[in-house]
Order: structure tokens, then sequence, then C-alpha cells
């Protein structure tokens, strides 16, 4: 007698069991495609660089004078065109 489970059947089960898979995991895709590919968030690079960033900022805002963290901010971004 052959198990239940066998031909057929055994590749329905996986099929479906892939799907279930494919379901359960649909809201947290973007996460898992950025992992799998190595993109990092802000926050990540904000935990990696913010240390470094803040000891040599800190000394050029005392230096003019100016409180840091600033308030406000304004980034200003020229481009040369040919």
């Amino acid at each position: 007698m052959r198990p239940a489970y066998d031909g057929p059947m055994r590749r329905l089960y996986l099929l479906l069991a892939v799907l279930v898979l494919l379901v359960l995991t649909l809201p947290f895709r973007h996460t898992i495609i950025r992992y799998l590919r190595g993109d990092r968030t802000v926050n990540d690079r904000l935990r990696e660089y913010g240390p470094a960033a803040r000891a040599r900022l800190a000394p050029a805002f005392k230096l003019a004078g100016v409180t840091y963290p600033p308030q406000r901010l304004a980034l200003l971004g020229l481009k040369c065109e040919k």
C-alpha cells in the first residue's frame, strides 16, 4: 500500500505550502527585498554615521556661535551645468 503523500498529492501539498509562505510574507516584502539587496534605511545610516558626524559638527557650530543641533536647517545643492 502506498502512502497518501506520494506523487501528485505530494507536489500539490508542496505547492500549497509555498503559496501559503508567499502570502504570509507579503506584508514584509519590501523589508525582505531590502535585506536581500543589502539596502539600508535612513535610520540605519543615522546609527552608523550619526555619532561621528555630530562629533565633527559640534565644534564648528560652537566656533561659529550657533547652537547645536540647530532648530532649523536648510540644505542647498548647487549643480554645475555644461
